[in-house]
């Protein structure tokens, strides 16, 4: 616009990237707007001129990571003067859309003491964020579980990652971010905690966006080296107590980066025009550990236990399970066992069973002398656990023409755990080692079609994998005497797991799994500038491939159930072992099917968005999206949906319970189609907001907008498809042994019924699977800020944020009890005739017996036990005051202070950590304060460059700059008031589907501590006189989390402390210390909080949070 405010049609406007030289240039239309393409993050210069005006240059304005920016021109007549130049180095407030969140500077990224170096940390400093695990050391870089932002009331794994504007996140492992950029390769990255802009799309829980570097006309690059290891780190508060040093733990960080033009000698000059950007990061860690178990003695592997003892001397007598008889001196009309111990308490060779003795020989020989009387602990070894990690990153970009410009990504990964091996011999109950690889391919591609029309497209692919190998794998069961009936349905062979009382286990602890993320995109917008308008519509296609394969083991236990006497039905606590039970013969074997999964689902999204600048002041942002995710798909209809409604196949088998309904429901058969749940199609997200500059330090925005979430992890519900077959040790009786470890299935393994018997699978056992109607979970989010300059080139931002979810996940019990049955009380629990006796033929099912609790057949499908689902019937609600004061990087000074003041409300958790319901009949009675409710959440971080060296104000020349120049301070504040605690009372009803942990009832009595808390090992945290013990058949009143008492809470304090060292304008050495934890402040763990402990309410000082960790790093830059 001129000075007189009216806009000025056909200026030339031109923006030119100071690293590149890349220039842009367009012209303003009829109402004195201009639009430039997508750029990417940096600092430029914009000039502006037209016929009879001075010149307009606009310096070092700042282009963000996944934001717009609008920059008032005003062009003065010429007479007036012949160039204007104006510096736009203060901090610019958001005058142009109402979205919120904060922006991560490359600058803050470099200096952040970050362990491990994951950037991810760094998204909890933003407002409005809380973490999983908010202390900085205890994140970790691996791929798995990285989603684990809850950002302004939403749930796990609700969170979009975008890497340059692509798609990162796939399915595996609930929505895991697929890439997670190593921090050399980071330009910024913002975190959009309320996005208005229809072009976000797929979460209500905010937006991670990371832009990687490009290269610049000028060769930059550095190495380093960091370095963490026992020495520097503190010891555990536990650990110092006990007397124990400090594990050995050695952890090496090192790589390059290096950016700049793309020079062929003699072929091809890039200079202004093709740049690359390449990054590598390896690591090598190693953290030693230590094992105290119990291996069998040489006397016990012969079946001799004349020296085993308990922990009070007295022998443990190993009774004869051939003896077992009817006790001739129990009671008339009652059934009684006895037994007879074996002479000497030796068992006799004859009677050793060859598998038995054959896994006992693959325990390594005792080689400490045992701890009291039993000689518990008798084996001892170091073990290491090792973690290997190479990243690898280039991006090329090219400037083809003024209208067309590309560039490329490819960043590759792997991580290779090795985990400890106690034994010596592979055959540990550690998985063995694991490997984590990955990639994400990128091309994007940009067309200027006129000055007011920009066509912006890309093509990304993201993968992770995590593959688990047993260190046995190949070793085939049947060396050690199995039957071959034991490994016929085994995709792979591994050694057994086995578990038996009184000594450790042995054996992998996970078999071979192979799993993988895999997501496709193809996204395009195209933006137009018309008048007042900046219009911009977009498609978003993803294809979402996933696989699992986790291979069947085979499993032994041995509990003592055969060898404990006299009574085998009570036996007396020093009687009986596993490990005889092993060499008798008499462990349960556990062998079968397991099948592979590969799912997929396609995603569609069409969004129109319109920002309409409708004064210089005012700017509204409205649009639609349109979200389409269909269900998954699974490659052979392995997919298992739990159909409650469809009339029972033994209604006309058992007549007496009525109507029976209700079962397992196969993709693919009876009309069914191949998806596992009809797709909800109606799935729009309106969103508006606006921008309104109060005056030129003060804006006003706010907005509302729906967004849609992510699906849940569903594909885990395999019924007929998979089949375990566990073997019964004993006769009807019981008690009686039948000697069949050997061999286990004479009759061979149950075979996968796939979808043949329909309702029937399963039947008489408990069930999973989906339900076939479901709403896809949203959010409705709303907010309203104030944000303001002050001097300093300080912006402070106060505001208020609200957030509805709706449809949120949560496991769901279709098959308890109704609640109007409690109150018939313990009839409940009275044995009747069994209607599915004989018609119920699994023996391993309670419906297989000739009698059955009452209780069990009101249930709603009574021919089933419990019939569970992740079900969208959750709510919960978010409201919170959000204060930022930031200061950018400038001047030497970077300063981001966060507060938030919030109240939770929900009635379900995160679906894959919280526990199912109290009562499933009534969700929204377990409305209460919500578990991850954090009142009020502080974070600070700040860097100051000391003002003494080269290029500052103070002590900048010779030797004296060298020595007094270069320092860096930061220091890094976290608090919140912790997490609510939730108190539990054993289910002593029986309630027949309620939760397993039911809450207890409420006394009105305070919580509060008479006489006040006290912080020492076994006090009393809360008053247990505040509850009571639910009685049975009731449902406990106590709230499902209590809001005035918490655990301890966070207040965790990083510091840093650097030194540059520049030997000339090119080069310098930079030398840093980080502190995590710098205090060694003792965060400990909650209290105990089960109403059925001894200890209920008492706190027992067992440190939660990890002792201070030193980190050192060393950098060459040039």
């Amino acid at each position: 616009m001129d000075n007189a405010g009216l806009p000025v049609e056909g200026a030339a406007v031109t923006i030119t990237s100071y690293t590149t030289s890349e220039t842009r240039s367009v012209t303003t239309n009829h109402d004195g707007y201009f639009l430039f393409p997508p750029i990417a993050p940096g600092n430029y210069v914009l000039r502006a001129s037209a016929p009879s005006f001075a010149k307009f240059t606009l310096e070092n304005i700042k282009l963000e990571v996944g934001s717009s920016r609008s920059v008032d021109v005003t062009l003065a007549p010429e007479s007036q003067s012949q160039s204007i130049q104006v510096n736009a180095t203060a901090p610019e407030l958001v005058t142009d859309h109402p979205d919120r969140g904060n922006v991560i500077e490359s600058e803050f990224v470099q200096n952040t003491p970050l362990n491990i170096r994951n950037p991810l940390q760094l998204v909890n400093f933003a407002q409005g964020v809380t973490a999983y695990s908010p202390e900085s050391g205890n994140n970790d870089q691996s791929q798995a579980y990285t989603n684990t932002f809850r950002i302004n009331g939403s749930k796990l794994s609700t969170t979009e990652s975008l890497l340059d504007g692509a798609a990162n996140t796939t399915l595996y492992d609930y929505n895991a971010i697929a890439d997670v950029p190593q921090v050399d390769a980071i330009q910024e990255f913002k975190v959009l905690t309320t996005a208005y802009a229809p072009e976000w799309g797929r979460t209500s829980g905010g937006i991670v966006t990371f832009a990687t570097k490009s290269g610049t006309n000028q060769l930059h690059g550095s190495v380093f080296e960091y370095l963490r290891n026992s020495t520097l780190d503190a010891n555990s508060y536990n650990s110092d107590a006990a007397g124990l040093k400090k594990p050995h733990f050695q952890r090496n960080q090192f790589g390059y980066a290096l950016g700049g033009p793309v020079i062929l000698p003699r072929f091809y000059n890039g200079t202004n025009r093709t740049f690359f950007f390449s990054t590598f990061e390896g690591l090598r860690q190693s953290q030693a550990g230590s094992f105290l178990g119990t291996v069998p003695t040489a006397l016990e592997r012969k079946g001799d236990f004349s020296q085993t003892r308990d922990a009070n001397g007295n022998l443990i007598v190993i009774y004869d399970p051939r003896s077992t008889m009817l006790d001739p001196t129990a009671p008339a009309g009652t059934t009684r066992y006895i037994r007879t111990p074996f002479q000497g308490n030796v068992i006799p060779s004859q009677f050793l069973d060859a598998t038995g003795v054959n896994i006992l020989s693959n325990y390594p020989s005792p080689n400490q002398p045992g701890q009291g009387l039993s000689s518990v602990n008798n084996y001892f070894s170091n073990a290491t656990t090792a973690s290997n990690q190479n990243i690898v990153n280039l991006r090329i970009d090219h400037r083809i023409n003024d209208a067309h410009s590309i560039f490329a990504r490819f960043n590759w990964f792997q991580r290779n755990n090795i985990y400890p091996d106690p034994y010596g011999n592979g055959l540990s109950y550690e998985p063995g080692s694991q490997r984590l690889p990955g990639y994400n391919i990128m091309g994007d591609h940009t067309w200027v079609l006129n000055a007011n029309l920009v066509f912006e497209h890309h093509f990304t692919y993201a993968h992770q994998e995590s593959n688990r190998t047993p260190e046995s794998l190949g070793y085939n069961p049947t060396k050690l005497g199995f039957n071959n009936n034991v490994v016929a349905g085994l995709t792979a062979l591994s050694f057994p797991v086995v578990t038996a009382n009184r000594i450790s286990s042995i054996g992998p602890e996970g078999g071979l799994e192979t799993d993988f993320g895999t997501v496709y995109q193809y996204a395009a917008a195209l933006s137009q500038l018309k008048g007042k308008h900046s219009l911009k519509y977009g498609f978003d296609f993803r294809y979402f491939p996933t696989g699992l394969n986790i291979a069947q083991e085979v499993s032994v236990t041995a509990n003592s159930n055969f060898t404990g006497g006299p009574n085998p039905q009570a036996a007396v606590g020093d009687s009986g072992s596993g490990i005889a039970d092993l060499l008798l013969g008499t462990g349960t074997v556990t062998s079968g099917y397991a099948p592979g999964f590969l799912y997929s689902h396609p995603y569609y999204a069409f969004y129109a968005q319109d920002d309409y600048h409708i004064t210089p002041k005012l700017t509204l942002t409205y649009g639609l999206r349109y979200n389409l995710e269909l269900p998954d798909k699974e490659n052979k209809n392995q997919y298992v949906f739990l159909d409650l409604a469809s009339p029972s196949p033994l209604n006309s088998k058992v007549s007496s319970l009525g109507n029976l309904t209700g079962g397992p429901g196969f993709v693919g058969t009876n009309g069914v189609g191949p998806r596992l749940q009809t797709a909800q199609k109606l799935n729009f997200d309106p969103r508006v907001g606006f921008a309104y500059r109060w005056n030129e330090q003060t804006v006003v925005r706010g907005g509302f907008g729906i967004f849609h979430a992510p699906p849940a992890d569903l594909a885990n519900a395999s019924a007929g498809f998979a089949a375990a077959t566990t073997s019964n040790p004993a006769l009807a009786n019981g008690v009686t042994p039948q000697f069949n470890q050997a061999n286990p299935f004479p009759n061979g393994l149950t075979q996968p019924t796939g979808n043949s018997l329909g309702l029937n699978t399963l039947v008489g056992q408990s069930i999973s699977g989906i339900p076939r109607q479901q709403k896809i979970s949203y959010s409705e989010q709303w907010s309203l800020d104030i944000q303001r300059q002050l001097p300093g080139n300080f912006v402070v931002t106060l505001g208020y944020v609200g957030n509805n979810g709706l449809h949120l996940y949560t496991p769901v019990n279709y098959n308890q009890l109704p609640d109007a049955d409690l109150s018939l009380g313990s009839k409940l629990l009275a044995t009747v005739p069994n209607p599915f006796y004989g018609v119920i033929t699994d023996r391993t099912s309670l419906l297989s017996a000739p009698t059955v609790q009452y209780g069990q057949l009101l249930r709603p499908h009574p021919q089933f036990q419990n019939m569970t689902a992740t079900s969208s019937v959750g709510q919960s609600s978010y409201h919170a005051m959000q204060l930022s004061v930031e200061h950018r990087f400038s001047q030497g000074l970077a300063l981001l202070f966060t507060y938030t003041h919030s109240k939770m409300m929900d009635d379900v958790g995160d679906y894959f950590v919280t526990a199912q319901a109290q009562d499933n009949n009534c969700i929204p009675c377990e409305r209460s304060i919500s578990q991850q409710d954090l009142p009020n959440v502080i974070r600070l971080s700040g860097q100051y460059e000391l003002p003494f060296g080269h290029g500052k104000p103070l002590a900048n020349q010779g030797w004296v700059s060298q020595a007094a120049g270069g320092f860096t301070l930061g220091a890094f504040f976290t608090y919140d008031d912790g997490a609510p605690i939730a108190v539990s009372s054993p289910n002593f009803s029986n309630s027949f589907g309620g939760g397993t942990s039911m809450r207890p009832n409420v006394t009105g009595l305070s919580t509060a501590v008479p006489g006040g808390r006290t912080m020492k090992n076994g006090s009393y945290y809360f008053n247990p006189a505040a509850f009571t013990p639910t009685p049975s058949f009731q449902f406990g009143n106590a709230p499902r989390y209590l809001a005035n008492v918490r655990a301890p809470g966070t207040k965790n304090f990083d510091m840093l402390a650097a030194k540059k060292l520049f030997f000339t304008e090119r080069y310098a050495l930079d030398f840093r210390m980080e502190f995590f934890n710098a205090f060694n402040r003792v965060q400990f763990a909650g209290p105990n909080t089960s109403i059925a402990s001894s200890s209920f309410g008492q706190i027992f000082l067992s440190q939660a949070n990890t002792p201070r960790e030193i980190q050192a790093g060393l950098r060459l830059s040039f």
